[in-house]
């Protein structure tokens, strides 16, 4: 019987990547066509590379049986247009790696999809390894934000709630694959959402997490400019305080392992370059002990916290002193990370006087090593 490949034309689309070039996003969203004025965008969804009749994966693993065969029925079926497509390319290990990349998740073999031939295969593979194993630390890494993927998180920890961190034009793609109902497609991307959602809801299994809505993360200033007391003598000057809410921890954080402490930024981003001086920025780093117990303070300080900030027409400022409290810490997918902090930060002439909050949720997780108070990891 003719066997399709419905990973097919997802892995030509990464044909042309190349180490060490940055690789692309995974299956990145193409512009939707431009659809007739007054027609209704669910008539006209967004092309996808993907067959009509979409394979679930479990079945393909299923029916797997060797490289060597795999190879055969690749050559064997693949139109001649794609083949010659793939020649353009210069994808010449395309089949190769799209036979390994299979036999890896297969036989749940990591270091097989780190051996294939370009990034964007390794990717993949490590992508549906995760997704089958149940094993978010085999996601790969994200390319925008720090952490890994976290679609790739939520569909391996088959939990909705960690749909929050995708972007918000994403996540209901995410939670229609772990619903396994493509009627929650977005119009915006329905050809590619439904494909996947034939091709991996199964894989899922039945099992979902299920949690309490959480609260909206928060990130809250109040900033002061205390400048320097007048020349004439008395008190030094405070200008009318500013407010500001940052939007950057809506999509969690990552808790990255460093020692016996996790090490968090409070930026979605993780660390990119300096902040811009044209709209409002904070970025903090926490050490997170393994052995602290809420509530708990990190001073700034070299080796516990620090923080920077950006106020448009103020300026920059950094260092200085201050205290972060931690009231709330959950070192799980989907836990709780709040807190506040108080900080006065030097910024001549005087200095900037910053109060906070702040609400998010673990979005990347990563695990101790054994020796340390509550680690997992095998030294």
């Amino acid at each position: 019987m003719r066997r399709s490949w419905p990973f097919l034309g997802v892995l030509i689309a990464c044909a042309a990547c190349s180490d060490p070039a940055p690789a692309p996003a995974p299956e990145p969203i193409a512009p939707a066509p431009s659809a007739p004025s007054g027609a209704d965008e669910t008539t006209a969804p967004m092309p996808a590379s993907w067959p009509t009749d979409v394979e679930d994966l479990s079945t393909t693993i299923e029916h797997f049986e060797s490289v060597a065969a795999c190879l055969a029925q690749l050559r064997a079926h693949t139109p001649t247009l794609a083949a010659e497509a793939l020649g353009d390319l210069g994808y010449d290990a395309f089949f190769d790696d799209a036979c390994r990349a299979l036999d890896a998740v297969h036989r749940r073999d990591v270091e097989a999809c780190d051996a294939l031939s370009v990034s964007t295969a390794r990717r993949g593979c490590r992508r549906r390894l995760a997704m089958i194993a149940g094993d978010p630390g085999v996601c790969p890494e994200d390319l925008a934000i720090e952490g890994r993927e976290p679609r790739c998180v939520a569909w391996a920890a088959r939990d909705p709630a960690l749909c929050d961190a995708e972007t918000i034009a994403d996540r209901p793609t995410c939670v229609a694959v772990l619903a396994g109902e493509t009627s929650r497609c977005p119009p915006r991307d329905r050809a590619r959402c439904e494909a996947w959602v034939r091709r991996y809801a199964s894989a899922l299994g039945a099992d979902r997490v299920s949690r309490a809505a959480r609260e909206p993360a928060e990130l809250h200033l109040d900033v002061t400019r205390v400048l320097p007391p007048p020349a004439s003598g008395g008190a030094p000057v405070d200008q009318a305080p500013i407010t500001i809410d940052l939007p950057q921890l809506a999509r969690g954080v990552r808790l990255r392992a460093e020692g016996c402490a996790h090490r968090v930024i409070l930026d979605e981003r993780g660390a990119p370059d300096v902040l811009s001086t044209t709209r409002p920025g904070l970025r903090a780093e926490l050490d997170l002990p393994s052995d602290a117990a809420v509530p708990f303070e990190r001073a700034i300080a070299p080796l516990g916290a620090s923080i920077e900030i950006t106020v448009p027409r103020i300026g920059r400022a950094s260092g200085g002193a201050g205290t972060f409290t931690i009231t709330a810490l959950e070192r799980a997918l989907g836990g709780a990370l709040e807190g506040t902090f108080v900080a006065e930060l030097p910024l001549a002439p005087g200095a900037l006087r910053v109060e906070g909050r702040f609400r998010t949720f673990v979005r990347d997780l990563d695990a101790l090593p054994s020796h340390c108070p509550g680690g997992t990891m095998r030294d």
